[in-house]
């Protein structure tokens, strides 16, 4: 079996297969010897490599086959490969389907013979490529060679790792991560990634996410916000000032470093996201009557290619600002690549934040200039997809399955994801479960079915936790959604469980799930047992059913969490030893902690049910929402007893703007009930509340009168009822609004109790 899926095979009908098990010799043309015998180095392949006269170009044979295939049966940037029970035999026409090609005798061999027949294989886009953020979390260079090894089996030809400074280059001083790259360890990556068939192209970022360089003494003075933001809502440390004679000449030592240790044909540079371009007084005199920083970025564009071209390299870039940043696009130099991401599924064109979520036909803007396109998504098969439909028939360079910020985890759990998006840029379409199962588990496993249902079932079943008990603040609220989610993830460990012997990539999987299906179910059972504590206390009932189920539930996450707590450590030891210790060591050491402390407080209430054991704060500010235009957002909750000083209760991200529009909520404790409360929605879209309420051990209170408003407040008299009618925030134009200097109006209401 091979993954991805060969696109034809004809067999030979008899079912006859040639061995591959015992020691094998590798016939090649003289000039690709030295090729070939890299490639079975790099890929621990055991055979022997020795060159034969008779062979030309892109050619090899193992034993004696009968039927050796021409070069022109293959497709461009394909491979054909014939075997008969004598041998076996592969020609390509260019070096991307050689190495292609090899990939494919690499997993004949591991499953230890071939089909007798003739494959004929060829890929959907010439480049496949995948990304690695090492910028965010540094991996060890063991760690980086294990991944290109993994994914080269798939056929992909090119990784993007991301530094930003996590790569020891000169000009970046003591400011390079301690973490990062030496430049050797670099090298030795990209020697390793070559040997495998695989490009290693580094990716920068040259004008926005430069915060970790920024905070550092010795560069700070390069920010374009030394001076503040040019917009209050607009809090970052992240760019770069792209005027300042410095910036270009820091830049310049970077291209120049960087390229001197890369032998790849790109470079990519990034400058996506930074959004905060004419903040400070040397840029702000060059915007334009708008507002728009598009002459800046075209220039500062300009600027790069030149740098970038002149060391012999092919400038790559982001396409987002170009669409923010009025008028850059028409002024850039056409021959310059174009990343252009979404990791969402597309309809019928994109939708860009920024531009309150309005169409933009990005493909069609940047192929009539030119530009070769990269397409680029995460390793969800419906984004993949759905980026191959919007793009047809535009010529594209290839694909790009980005990996953004590890978030303190380990690779391997990205390892199912990638292999299913594999089979995307090779075949047009994703893998089969059971064949992605077959390819992480070895095809000889004897299970790939099962573990393909599997791999179904975790694609359909949410893997993000919940607060995991730790906040124990409950928002009063049924949550259907999330119980029925902890059901589906309850079967689905269930069904890990019935296996004996899982594959790495699964047992990585497996341990994520249930620290995941712990968070979630603590959320649930916090939320259930504030509702039947509190009916539990208005009725005088001493003893209830449904609590009881409650407490049993959460006894078994409080088990499963003690059962994996030392995971996290041993991942650690496994993938990233050498490294400062992951963030997720310490969550799955610290599992156990919050649902023992709720299920202690729920087992106190259980024995005697009344105010004094109540478990939750006495007071609880519930925030209804609405998502109306998902965007960024901020919420400030202030209380008083007079209605004149108001004490700060919250001010930070309305949550509920991350999600997808409907219903949600954020929930505050309190140790009283106030006479006032405040409520502020700031930020760049419209954010509808149903309620403002405040619960206790005695019932839901919703405020009595809008004591007074002002800003974009809409209808703030629907807070007084407790129905599905909503308030409205905030005007609703993202763009004008990031581009204006004005501080926006505050949006206030304040609510008398």
């Amino acid at each position: 079996m091979i993954y991805p899926k060969v696109r034809n095979f004809e067999g030979m009908g008899d079912g006859t297969k040639y061995s591959l098990r015992e020691r094998q010799t590798l016939h090649v043309s003289p000039d690709q010897r030295e090729r070939v015998a890299a490639f079975v180095r790099a890929s621990a392949m055991t055979v022997r490599v020795e060159s034969d006269a008779d062979l030309k170009g892109f050619s090899l044979r193992m034993g004696e086959c009968v039927r050796f295939p021409e070069a022109s049966a293959a497709a461009p940037l394909g491979y054909v490969i014939d075997v008969d029970a004598a041998g076996l035999a592969l020609s390509a026409q260019d070096i991307s389907g050689f190495y292609a090609g090899l990939q494919t005798l690499w997993q004949l061999m591991e499953t230890g013979h071939a089909a007798c027949g003739r494959i004929i294989d060829w890929p959907e886009v010439a480049v496949r490529s995948f990304q690695i953020d090492v910028g965010r979390q540094p991996e060890t260079v063991t760690e980086l060679k294990r991944l290109l090894r993994q994914q080269a089996r798939y056929h992909f030809n090119e990784c993007q790792v991301y530094l930003e400074n996590s790569i020891k280059l000169d000009v970046f001083g003591d400011a390079a991560d301690p973490e990062g790259l030496t430049k050797a360890e670099f090298q030795e990556l990209v020697a390793y990634g070559y040997a495998l068939g695989v490009e290693v192209v580094p990716s920068l970022n040259l004008a926005g996410h430069m915060e970790k360089l920024l905070r550092h003494p010795a560069f700070k003075h390069l920010s374009e916000t030394r001076e503040g933001p040019r917009h209050p809502d607009q809090p970052f440390e992240t760019d770069l000032c792209l005027e300042l004679p410095e910036t270009r000449k820091f830049v310049a030592e970077i291209v120049r470093e960087i390229c001197e240790i890369s032998p790849a044909k790109k470079l990519m540079v990034g400058l996506d996201e930074c959004w905060t371009l004419g903040s400070c007084s040397l840029c702000r005199a060059k915007l334009d009557d708008e507002g728009s920083a598009g002459a800046i970025f075209s220039d500062y564009i300009g600027f790069l290619h030149a740098e970038v071209t002149s060391h012999g390299k092919q400038m790559w870039m982001w396409d987002d600002m170009l669409f923010y940043h009025k008028g850059s696009l028409e002024r850039i130099p056409r021959d310059i690549g174009m990343n252009i991401w979404h990791y969402s599924p597309i309809e019928e064109y994109p939708a860009y934040s920024f531009q309150n979520w309005r169409r933009i036909d990005a493909v069609r803007e940047c192929t009539e200039r030119g530009h070769p396109i990269m397409l680029c998504g995460g390793d969800g098969i419906d984004n993949l997809m759905s980026l191959l439909r919007y793009a047809e028939g535009y010529p594209l360079e290839g694909m790009l399955v980005t990996q953004w910020e590890g978030t303190g985890i380990v690779q391997e759990l990205r390892h199912s994801g990638r292999a299913f998006a594999a089979s995307i840029p090779w075949r047009g379409e994703p893998g089969e479960p059971e064949d992605v199962a077959g390819a992480l588990a070895g095809w000889d496993n004897g299970s790939a079915v099962q573990l393909g249902e599997l791999l179904t079932m975790l694609a359909c079943v949410p893997s993000s936790g919940g607060a995991g008990g730790a906040a124990n603040i409950p928002r009063y609220w049924a949550w259907p959604g999330t119980a029925a989610a902890v059901r589906r993830q309850r079967e689905l460990l269930k069904a890990f469980d019935r296996h004996t012997s899982l594959p790495e990539a699964l047992e990585v999987q497996r341990a994520f799930l249930a620290a995941s299906h712990i968070g979630l179910s603590v959320d649930c059972i916090r939320e259930e047992t504030a509702l039947i504590g509190r009916a539990m206390v208005q009725n005088g009932l001493r003893k209830s059913a449904c609590l009881d189920r409650q407490i049993e539930l959460l006894t078994e996450s409080v088990e499963l969490a003690q059962s994996i707590e030392d995971r996290g450590r041993v991942f650690h030891q496994r993938y990233a030893d050498g490294q400062n210790e992951r963030p997720m060591v310490r969550r799955f050491s610290e599992l156990p902690k919050a649902p023992a402390q709720l299920l202690e407080a729920l087992r106190t209430f259980q024995a005697e049910p009344s105010p004094e054991t109540w478990p939750y704060p006495a007071v609880t500010l519930c925030v209804d929402y609405l998502i109306v235009d998902r965007c960024a957002q901020r919420l400030r909750i202030a209380v008083s007893d007079d209605g004149e000083s108001f004490d700060e209760l919250y001010a930070g991200p309305a949550r509920a703007a991350s999600g997808a529009s409907g219903h949600a909520c954020q929930s505050f404790g309190l140790t009283s009930i106030p006479r006032f409360v405040q409520v502020e929605i700031g930020g760049f879209a419209a954010l509808g509340l149903r309620h403002i309420r405040l619960e206790t051990i005695g019932g839901t209170r919703l405020p009595k009168a809008v004591v007074g408003t002002s800003g974009a407040v809409t209808h703030p008299e629907y807070l007084l009822e407790f129905d599905e009618k909503v308030a409205l925030f905030n005007e609703p134009d993202v763009m004008k609004n990031w581009l204006s200097r004005k501080p926006l109006p505050a949006n206030v209401a304040v609510l008398g109790y």
